[in-house]
């Protein structure tokens, strides 16, 4: 469902923004992630995990480890607030929505 927020969002800016479905994280495609970069000049990581300790940062971290000088502005990940989900239905309302998503994205 995220990836379907972040191409509405993209579509925002048409050739600008690439989005990328990493539907792993082991293991990530990070020359996929790292040849984006490199054309793009940016990284917004979205996803539904939390803030803190959510693979976003690793995400981030590789990307300014392998390709820092690429990029035209600082790296930045939108994720669900850091808070307790109690249930389910719960997080279904933390999710970042395309809106956000297009209000991060300064392509």
């Amino acid at each position: 469902e995220m990836v379907h927020r972040c191409t509405d969002a993209a579509a925002t800016w048409p050739g600008r923004v690439e989005v990328l479905d990493l539907r792993t994280i082991v293991p990530w495609d990070v020359e996929g992630v790292l040849r984006s970069v490199r054309k793009t000049g940016r990284l917004l990581v979205v996803h539904e995990d939390t803030r803190t300790v959510g693979f976003a940062a690793e995400i981030v971290a590789t990307v300014v480890a392998e390709a820092f000088a690429s990029l035209d502005a600082p790296a930045d990940r939108l994720t669900a607030p850091d808070c307790p989900v109690r249930a389910p239905s719960c997080a279904i309302t933390s999710r970042p929505t395309a809106s956000c998503c297009c209000s991060c994205w300064r392509p």
